[in-house]
């Protein structure tokens, strides 16, 4: 296999997930990535990924909530080193807190750290990288943390390229 840019990984995840599951329609929520060697501040060396789908259905006018099927999400792993992609994974709820990414993102991690290094002055190393769109906020966004919880890092807007500290 060779290197694919992260939202090349995203297309390949989605037409694994809709040849395993082809009935309903998923929108894509959140690539997940990490460094498996620890902190780094060569985005190149974020290569494992994480893909996220959640299930999705047109809205019905007048449909009663009881009447509304249950969803769920789509996980797939993959590397953006090798191009390979795991097993498709099936989760019995939604993926929540995050809006579909709806557009392709042309904005690549390592455009969003140098803006983050560069225009911010932010020089520390990250292990954990999430591109998504918080549903609290206006802006999707790449996300580098310290911590897998997504709480202590910095958050760098693909729209208006803001740079703002996460917790």
């Amino acid at each position: 296999m060779t290197t694919v840019e992260l939202w090349e990984l995203g297309v390949r995840a989605r037409a694994k997930v809709d040849a395993e599951s082809p009935v309903r329609k998923k929108v894509l929520v959140m690539f997940a990535g990490e460094c498996p060697s620890g902190p780094t501040e060569n985005m190149d060396e974020i290569t494992h990924w994480r893909v996220v789908f959640n299930e999705d259905i047109a809205p019905v006018p007048d449909r009663p909530r009881s009447e509304e099927p249950d969803l769920g999400s789509f996980e797939v792993t993959g590397r953006t080193d090798t191009g390979e992609l795991g097993d498709v994974v099936f989760h019995e709820e939604p993926f929540l807190e995050n809006a579909p990414l709806t557009d392709v993102v042309a904005m690549s991690p390592v455009e969003a750290y140098k803006i983050l290094r560069d225009e911010a002055g932010v020089t520390d190393g990250f292990q954990w990288v999430y591109l998504h769109h918080p549903v609290a906020e206006d802006h999707v966004q790449y996300r580098f943390t310290y911590d897998k919880s997504g709480r202590q890092g910095w958050s760098v807007h693909v729209d208006d390229r803001e740079v703002k500290p996460l917790g």
